[in-house]
């Protein structure tokens, strides 16, 4: 097994499409305005053929390490040991069930939590959700997302990724009650050259919860992304029930495990 930089997109796509549900944010990584902060390093076996493939993601702070393949990818922990020195120092972390332990030994490694990866795979349900109290979001609201993503994860472990740049890389929706955004869904990859999308920042507010807006919210969303999108994806936490349920009812199901934290390199 050869580890290695890949620099050609055509190579990384051939092999992100042999899974593309599972590969929806590495997918959308690829296009123009995101493949500059990507860096790919990938496991080649005897054929030159890839076998597993880790992204090392810079846009934000902190940056992303994505380590997720098909179950029982042996090429996975054997290509992220050999990347250990070049992660960054301090970086989130995305780690498939074969990559778990892997960097152990090189990093301080925080509390993983255990995710799902969703994919939309019953688009007709899309139209059994009521999305009449739903409206398209601009950076003119802007504020008001701020205040609810405050609202939601205040004091809460948890946290969200929300930038005003988001609202220029895909469709935000969310629902308005009293002058406030009560509910909202948006992306953070949409990418229509390579077909996909990834949802996120989903989120309700504390005072307006169990009243079916995170679906609906979701599923208007969808009907936006599914013009231009052949696979939807998102990722959950898996102790999250209610948002389980909420994308359940919207038509995803759960397509892949992954663990979710935070590494610093010891000293």
């Amino acid at each position: 097994m050869e580890f290695v930089r890949i620099h050609d997109r055509n190579q990384i796509e051939a092999y992100l499409r042999q899974r593309p549900d599972t590969h929806v944010y590495s997918l959308g990584d690829l296009d123009d305005g995101f493949w500059p902060h990507t860096r790919w390093y990938g496991a080649l076996d005897e054929g030159g053929d890839v076998r597993a493939i880790c992204l090392v993601f810079s846009l934000y702070d902190p940056h992303m390490v994505l380590a997720v393949s098909e179950p029982r990818n042996n090429a996975m922990p054997a290509l992220l040991a050999s990347i250990a020195g070049e992660l960054p120092d301090y970086t989130q972390v995305h780690l498939g069930p074969e990559a778990l332990g892997v960097l152990d030994g090189a990093f301080e490694v925080g509390t993983l939590v255990p995710h799902w990866k969703m994919a939309l795979r019953d688009r007709p349900r899309l139209e059994s959700v009521d999305t009449s109290g739903v409206r398209r979001l601009d950076h003119d609201d802007v504020p008001g997302l701020e205040a609810l993503y405050g609202a939601v994860y205040a004091g809460s472990e948890a946290s969200n990724v929300f930038y005003p740049s988001m609202l220029d890389v895909g469709p935000y929706f969310g629902v308005e009650e009293g002058g406030q955004i009560i509910s909202a869904a948006g992306v953070h990859v949409c990418s229509t050259r390579y077909g996909v999308a990834a949802i996120a920042n989903v989120a309700t507010h504390p005072d307006a919860r169990g009243r079916g807006l995170a679906t609906s919210v979701t599923a208007r969303l969808c009907m936006e992304l599914i013009r231009d999108c052949d696979h939807i994806g998102l990722n959950v936490a898996q102790a999250n029930q209610p948002a389980i349920r909420a994308y359940r009812r919207a038509g995803f199901e759960i397509v892949a495990e992954f663990h979710e934290g935070h590494i610093a390199r010891r000293s």
